[in-house]
């Protein structure tokens, strides 16, 4: 249980002696506390590593009392770093691994700064990111930003989130690039307008349902097999399977790649582009093939066919033969008459 004394918040109260005036001593309980906190705006950050990922949360929270705030799965190792309203505080960690943010009455408005270090491994090929700083259900517009490796990419997220992000070329391929760069959002949540420079991939997504930040990714090198996979699959179908190329496969690959556009629009992008590297490839491959079957060539080494070489020696004697037999037969087919007879 809590009290509230003045309009204060406190948890212990010590007299040196008895007061003049009657104290009103107000008992409410955790519950009752963090229902009268609310999150107006929260900008949480996301960094994956190989083995440690990095968390921050930069909210504005009116209201005063204690702030819970529970940690989501393994946090092996966790420093915890807190500053409210650009003060350094301590953080209080409960037995069931949660953190306690007690926030005074003196203002209506907190900014919180919460940062986190931890250890979690990722996966090599695919993982689902989430972050471990659970906000309370009915926290206002929260941007979740979310900063992988070069070599992860974000395939699905979940349909309540908005992407804010918008496509553009980089290049021969299309990639997202967020509306809002970090700068922006710390000084839209509150917080002094900074930003850190991070290589990588960056995602970024806005939303109010905060059980749904959830973030499905793959490697790159999971993403290029899926790649080589499909154009050998297709190519191979088409070039050896006549009856695929039919208008009719044409109509169930559109239908096929519209209900992947509404289910992940994320990998709808990557699967258009795939499809237009097949194709090409299966035209560039029925090209050379036509080509090859109009231009035939005889083999110099085939048994079967009786070929002479022009130019050799064998191929004279053999014309000079032929000649000759040719005469000897024209002069004993030629016809003889009644005046030659003796």
């Amino acid at each position: 249980m809590h009290a509230e004394v003045a309009g204060r918040s406190v948890s212990e109260l010590t007299l040196d002696g008895l007061p003049s005036k009657p104290l009103r001593v107000r008992l409410r309980s955790p519950v009752e506390r963090q229902r009268e906190l609310i999150l107006r705006r929260v900008y949480l950050t996301t960094q994956v590593g190989r083995q440690a990922r990095y968390e921050r949360m930069l909210a504005s929270v009116r209201g005063a009392g204690d702030l819970q705030i529970p940690l989501r799965g393994e946090v092996g190792n966790l420093t915890v770093e807190l500053k409210i309203d650009d003060e350094l505080q301590a953080a209080i960690q409960n037995a069931d691994g949660s953190l306690s943010i007690p926030l005074a009455a003196d203002r209506q408005e907190h900014l919180i700064d919460l940062q986190l270090w931890y250890n979690r491994p990722s996966a090599t090929l695919s993982s689902t990111i989430r972050p471990a700083i659970q906000l309370p259900v009915g926290s206002g517009q929260v941007f979740w930003n979310v900063l992988l490796p070069e070599d992860q990419h974000a395939i699905w997220a979940s349909p309540v989130l908005g992407r804010s992000m918008q496509w553009r070329f980089d290049r021969w391929r299309l990639r997202r690039f967020p509306r809002s760069d970090e700068a922006t959002l710390a000084q839209w949540a509150g917080g002094p307008a900074r930003s850190t420079v991070v290589s990588g991939n960056r995602f970024l997504y806005v939303g109010n349902d905060v059980v749904s930040l959830q973030v499905v990714t793959i490697a790159r090198v999971g993403l290029w097999a899926i790649v080589g996979s499909s154009i050998l699959t297709i190519s191979a179908l088409l070039v050896y399977l006549p009856g695929l190329r039919h208008p009719f496969a044409l109509i169930l690959a559109a239908v096929a790649l519209a209900g992947l556009t509404l289910m992940a629009p994320d990998a709808a992008v990557i699967a258009g582009q795939l499809t237009l590297l097949a194709l090409a490839l299966v035209a560039m491959m029925l090209g050379v093939r036509a080509a090859l079957q109009s231009r035939p060539q005889e083999r110099l080494l085939d048994s079967s066919k009786p070929g002479v070489q022009k130019g050799s020696t064998h191929s004279i004697v053999m014309n000079r033969e032929q000649e000759s037999r040719l005469g000897s037969t024209k002069t004993q087919a030629m016809p003889v008459t009644a005046g030659d007879s003796p």
